[in-house]
């Protein structure tokens, strides 16, 4: 959508270089958590440029202090941040906006610490709620269908089976399958005893 301003809108991100080494050092993000926050912000700071020009193209350049002022990341309001909202709700999911939401938050977050702004223009507004999905999840008769599956006699084959058949039948999450060892399966009682994340 802003594609045509992107690599200027990143170019006139105030303090960038200092946010990106605070998410980096400070707070300890991945680099994958920091480039898709630093991406946020060039997207909403594409879309205050855009509706800058736009705004300044109507008024043929006669356009209000106050009316420039909202279209910048440093002087911009939250009823600026809803009209970019508006803008894109239609193209994420829920958790995506609420992304761009938090990564909007922190910025502001570190420029107020740093006093480079007053107050923080998103601080007191809550996140959308996300979306609720249900699970998915095999009907009896498909699970017959892959438990019937004709695996080989090769001992990988009859391994396979076996963990086809303990996730059916235990609810054991991979990563629980994966560590088991012979020790955890006692040859003298029908159980196992696998090691949880709790």
């Amino acid at each position: 959508m802003f594609a045509d301003i992107q690599k200027k809108a990143n170019d006139d991100i105030p303090y960038l270089t200092e946010y990106k080494n605070y998410l980096e050092a400070e707070k300890g993000l991945s680099a994958y958590t920091v480039r898709n926050y630093l991406w946020d912000i060039s997207l909403f700071n594409g879309f205050l440029q855009q509706r800058y020009q736009e705004l300044l193209h109507n008024s043929e350049g006669r356009l209000e202090t106050t009316k420039k002022d909202k279209y910048t990341l440093l002087t911009t309001d939250w009823f600026v941040i809803r009209e970019y909202l508006a803008e894109i709700f239609d193209q994420y999911v829920k958790n995506s906006l609420n992304r761009k939401l938090s990564a909007l938050r922190s910025y502001y977050r570190f420029l107020e610490r740093e006093k480079h702004i007053r107050h923080s223009p998103i601080a007191k507004y809550s996140s959308l709620k996300n979306q609720k999905r249900l699970p998915v999840f095999l009907s009896e008769q498909e699970m017959a269908k892959i438990l019937a599956l004709p695996l080989h006699q090769s001992p990988q084959g009859l391994r396979d089976k076996a963990i086809l058949e303990l996730l059916y039948a235990s609810g054991l999450r991979l990563a629980e399958i994966d560590s088991l060892n012979l020790k955890q399966i006692p040859t003298h009682r029908p159980e196992i005893r696998a090691k949880s994340k709790g």
